[in-house]
């Protein structure tokens, strides 16, 4: 058979026709010489109910087996040699071979935020090996004080196939603009090394001339913010006394009227 194609993270599937010329029942088991990187997969109905065999045929039934091929290296030709085997009508053997192709680029990821406000976003990679792989986490950017990675752990093992991890990042502008990083997941002990790429874009959002730096701060300390108001229509300088200031805050954060002060 032709050489399957797929990339890295991702599967391709094959099939083999199973025949049974006879006009009695026959049982198959399944050989594979690389369960690593080759799944076969009978239809589901046709899965026999005795634990010495794989799948069944009635009299005269064709049915299509799954192979389905997960590459675990780039560039490298994997091969698999499939038997079916019956007691009944005799054994047939296929090869099989793939070719794992680099990872795909992703689409970038946008979140926006206003300035000094933080927003968050997040990878989710599922691991393409069917054996345990060790990996390494970082990030590639010039505005490391505006992206940060929220993982505790910047080296971690999938154990696996499909296991998927979380990669959870911040974006934090100070100024007003467009920032771009990129999330980079390597392969750790793997000989050639696979590397993912996942373009991240942050946007900070316009408000509007009224908008404030929110306070922040630590619990039992003191945190003081200075704000000038420009009030449309006004001509003359008056003092915080001479108006009526009102704080509005929901109902379930009421517990700030006691320790917050206008002056």
């Amino acid at each position: 058979m032709a050489p399957l194609q797929a990339s890295i993270g991702t599967a391709v599937g094959g099939h083999v026709l199973v025949e049974n010329p006879t006009d009695s029942m026959v049982h198959f088991t399944i050989a594979n010489d690389n369960t690593k990187n080759f799944v076969v997969t009978p239809p589901a109905e046709n899965r026999s109910k005795e634990p010495d065999y794989d799948f069944e045929l009635q009299a005269r039934e064709k049915v299509q087996v799954e192979v389905k091929y997960i590459p675990s290296s780039v560039g490298i030709k994997e091969t698999a040699l499939i038997g079916f085997k019956s007691a009944e009508i005799g054994d047939w053997f296929y090869k099989f071979a793939g070719v794992g192709k680099p990872p795909q680029p992703s689409n970038p990821i946008i979140v926006e935020s206003m300035l000094e406000l933080s927003a968050s976003g997040q990878v989710v990679f599922a691991n393409p090996f069917t054996t345990s792989t060790k990996y390494e986490l970082s990030i590639m950017t010039e505005h490391h004080d505006v992206f940060k990675i929220l993982n505790k752990r910047h080296y971690f093992t999938l154990n696996d196939y499909n296991e998927q991890l979380q990669i959870a990042f911040s974006f934090t502008p100070h100024s007003r603009g467009q920032f771009s990083g990129t999330i980079l997941l390597n392969t750790v002990g793997m000989n050639p090394e696979i590397r993912w790429t996942f373009p991240i874009i942050g946007n900070t959002l316009q408000g509007d001339e009224q908008a404030i730096t929110p306070l922040s701060g630590r619990s039992h300390m003191l945190v003081k913010q200075s704000y000038k108001f420009k009030l449309i229509g006004e001509h003359e300088n008056f003092n915080v006394g001479d108006y009526k200031v009102q704080l509005e805050i929901p109902e379930s954060f009421n517990y700030l009227r006691s320790c917050t002060n206008i002056q």
